[in-house]
């Protein structure tokens, strides 16, 4: 039987962790998407960010390289439809 300690937990939490984001970007991956939906992809997980330098930094960048079609004027919109009348 191996015995863990803190740092081997922890280590292992983290190869956890960046297994489950490999496997997200697999599965965008398998999707099927274009390279301009990865960056629009990119930015949408950049503005999430809780670090709000870090994500002014990286939407400055995708938007500095013109890599967006228009990112001061990205949204993402709701529609709703009425079912009932």
């Amino acid at each position: 039987m191996v015995k863990l300690y803190d740092s081997d937990t922890n280590n292992l939490k983290q190869i956890k962790d960046l297994q489950v984001c490999r496997d997200i970007v697999k599965k965008i991956s398998e999707f099927g998407v274009s390279q301009p939906q990865m960056i629009h992809i990119i930015y949408l997980l950049a503005i999430e960010l809780e670090n709000n330098d870090l994500m002014k930094r990286l939407c400055s960048v995708l938007s500095e390289d013109k890599l967006l079609v228009n990112p001061s004027n990205t949204s993402d919109a709701l529609i709703i439809t009425n079912t009932e009348e």
